[in-house]
């Protein structure tokens, strides 16, 4: 009993682990509102975490006086190693096989005055 008990336990820390990734977004100039799927977050740097799986959406959108709107495509795009091992031995978190990057930095271009 205490055996499976211990097995049910590792492997959902094995999940927890796998399932949760974190990039810091930065821009220049700093101070640019970010857009997650629409949502407003806050400003730069901002750091974005989240639980979904590498084949999910993520929409990132920078705002900011004097500058031109910039969208892109938020993606997962560095390996994990620990989501891998947990995917081998429990064959579960293969769709978090992605992380996010530590730290990702956009350039936001000025507006041009006509």
């Amino acid at each position: 009993m205490r055996k499976t008990a211990a097995i049910f336990m590792m492997i959902i820390f094995m999940a927890a682990v796998g399932c949760k990734s974190s990039v810091k977004i930065n821009t220049i100039p700093a101070g640019a509102k970010v857009y997650i799927d629409g949502e407003y977050r806050g400003e730069t740097p901002y750091v974005q975490t989240d639980s979904k799986s590498f084949l999910s959406n993520t929409t990132l959108r920078l705002t900011k006086d004097g500058y031109n709107d910039f969208t892109t495509p938020l993606v997962k795009d560095q390996f994990s190693a620990s989501a891998c091992c947990g995917g081998v031995l429990f064959l579960v978190p293969f769709l978090w096989i992605m992380d996010y990057s530590p730290e990702k930095t956009y350039e936001m271009k000025a507006k041009e005055n006509k």
